[in-house]
């Protein structure tokens, strides 16, 4: 070999041993940018890192196509390659040879995923979106998630309002981010005002998101949701289907407040849609009960009890707002309840609702139009009424009273209403009747047994002096009739049981006093046929119930009120306080109209000692 090859060999060899010597330096694998990759996945994480070479690879290539140096950008493409993997290199080089900047949707994404979220960042993103994106956004529960995990209440409402969310989801994601307490009952009315009814009724369908808002606003529940409050028949609709909200309402504001509020919003349709949830029954029963009931709760019910037809439901009210017991063996006709509601609400509410006595009010059956008031000494009082609807209009014109007494052409149905009230605010012993219908004014009453009776008569109309009438004739004659006002027999039987040969009866029964027992036997009603009553001295006598005599001044029985009024003490003053009350306007009780028509003196006696201890009409009552 020459020199000349042998020179050459010997370069080539050091040539390739420079080249190795490359190859192998470690200040060349040092500097190179893939070595340091591991190690900034493992502080960064991995995500980090593919964004840092993808903005590093973007930079370089727009550098390398610049230079149009084919082999440096195969280069890196051969690196990243192995470093990302094909698919994503083909779509960064795609977007680098696009040259397309992110979407907003893309930004808020990618800031998402940020360790550290910018949220002014997020929030100008998310004013960027378009519809069609926002839409796409908001059902997107991860970026939901990640703003609850990184935004503060203030950031969280923003984004909120911003997305237009929907109100239940609006409240779902603010509890997520455990924002739900800290924006206040201004940032619930804030969401609140900007939903629709449908809005708050998917709201309150919610059982959960409901709760959140119960538990962190500090407000009434029937007036803090605006846009269902004006929309009546999304509000019948809410009623109806979420009972969770009605026994909310129930426990505050409570059962009061709702009851105004179901007058003012469809009444009608609320009633219903209460009896479909079942809520119904729970809120009558958290209702008060006669004097508990405020005047504008009086007329609540009221509005309710006319915007049902259905009987049972009236009759419950009814029962609400008189405290009383209403349930009849005979069902109360709607016309008939709802007059009997007008004229007791008319009265004082210390002689109906604040009556202790008055425990029961029914419908006792069908027929001519009449009430009853049963009494016990322990004084509690029942009264019922029987009527046909269809005579509810009826005038008295010669039933109860005759043309020139004051109550004649009044309406029956009203007044025999209001009469048996009379009786239980008079009570079983008589209150009033006992104390003022001895007087001359109250009609001089007196109280008799069949025997005190016959006696008083006799003694105004005594037997003839004749010497046939011997003592013991007189004895016998008086017998005999104590016998007849006694057993309700007939005074010819009575007398011939006594004298069996007929001359007892033919020397009594020309007698005023044995011509007067029978026609005043309390089955002939003496008080509605006083024409067939016997005069003795200025006093009739006359049976009102089996077994009880009473005798009045026939002097004011000429001034009587009506023909009833003269049947017993107790009905005397039951038609005086039917007459004082029966001139007020039921629509509108005022105390002025009270009496109008009763006469001096008795109405003064009346104002001052009945009226006064129970109210007139006017006074703390609420008028249907």
């Amino acid at each position: 070999m020459d020199q000349k090859a042998k020179k050459t060999n010997e370069a080539s060899r050091a040539k390739n041993l420079v080249s190795r010597t490359q190859k192998n330096d470690p200040a060349q694998l040092i500097n190179s940018p893939v070595d340091h990759i591991p190690f900034l996945q493992h502080v960064f994480g991995n995500k980090m890192v593919q964004r840092l070479v993808q903005t590093n690879f973007k930079s370089r290539f727009a550098q390398v196509q610049a230079k149009k140096s084919v082999p440096e950008a195969q280069k890196h493409l051969l690196s990243l390659q192995h470093l990302l993997g094909n698919k994503a290199v083909q779509r960064q080089v795609l977007q680098t040879k696009n040259d397309r900047p992110k979407t907003p949707e893309e930004q808020l994404r990618d800031e998402l995923d940020d360790i550290f979220v910018d949220e002014a960042a997020c929030l100008r993103y998310i004013g960027q979106l378009d519809p069609a994106t926002m839409t796409r956004v908001k059902k997107d529960k991860w970026m939901l998630g990640r703003m609850a995990r990184a935004f503060n209440a203030r950031e969280m409402m923003e984004a909120i309002q911003r997305l237009m969310l929907e109100l239940k989801w609006a409240i779902y994601w603010l509890d997520r981010a455990g924002e739900a307490d800290n924006i206040g009952n201004k940032g619930y009315d804030t969401l609140i005002s900007a939903a629709t009814a449908g809005d708050v009724a998917r709201l309150i369908g919610w059982k959960g998101a409901l709760n959140v808002v119960k538990d962190n606003y500090a407000g009434n529940p029937l007036t803090m949701f605006p846009p269902l409050v004006a929309d009546n028949p999304m509000l019948v609709h809410v009623f109806g289907a979420y009972r969770h909200y009605i026994n909310w309402i129930l426990e505050y504001p409570g059962a009061q407040q709702l009851l105004r509020f179901l007058v003012k919003h469809n009444p009608s349709g609320m009633i219903d849609a209460l009896d479909k949830s079942g809520r119904w029954t729970p809120f009558l029963n958290k209702l008060p009960k006669g004097m508990g009931l405020m005047p504008p709760d009086k007329t609540a019910l009221f509005t309710l009890f006319n915007s049902t037809k259905d009987v049972n439901k009236q009759v419950k009210l009814f029962e609400i707002r008189f405290n009383v017991e209403a349930k009849s063996g005979t069902t109360w006709q709607p016309k008939g309840l709802k007059r009997t509601w007008e004229m007791l609400n008319m009265l004082p509410a210390s002689d109906v609702e604040g009556n202790p006595n008055l425990k029961k009010i029914y419908r006792g059956g069908k027929g001519a139009t009449k009430g009853l008031a049963t009494q016990w000494a322990s004084g509690k009082a029942h009264v019922g009424y029987w009527y046909e609807e269809a005579n509810l209009k009826q005038k008295d014109v010669g039933v109860y009273s005759d043309p020139a007494d004051i109550m004649y052409n009044m309406n029956i149905f009203d007044g025999v209403v209001i009469h048996e009230i009379g009786h239980t605010v008079d009570g079983y012993e008589g209150k009033f009747s006992k104390k003022y219908c001895p007087t001359v004014p109250g009609g001089g009453w007196r109280w008799h047994t069949a025997q005190t009776a016959v006696d008083a008569m006799i003694a105004a109309s005594p037997w003839p002096s004749s010497k046939a009438w011997t003592n013991a004739i007189k004895g016998k004659a008086r017998q005999a009739c104590i016998n007849t006002a006694t057993s309700h027999t007939k005074v010819e039987t009575e007398a011939n049981a006594l004298d069996k040969k007929g001359n007892l009866w033919n020397m009594i029964k020309n007698q005023q006093v044995a011509q007067a027992i029978e026609p005043a036997f309390s089955t002939e009603a003496p008080w509605m046929n006083h024409g067939a009553q016997k005069k003795f001295g200025n006093r009739y006598y006359h049976e009102s119930d089996p077994g009880e005599w009473f005798s009045y001044l026939s002097a004011r029985y000429d001034a009587k009120l009506s023909k009833y009024q003269f049947k017993n003490p107790g009905d005397w003053f039951a038609e005086t306080y039917t007459c004082y009350y029966i001139t007020v306007d039921p629509s509108n009780p005022q105390s002025k109209d009270a009496g109008k028509n009763v006469p001096e003196p008795i109405k003064t006696w009346f104002r001052q000692n009945v009226a006064r201890t129970t109210p007139p009409p006017g006074a703390k009552k609420a008028g249907p």
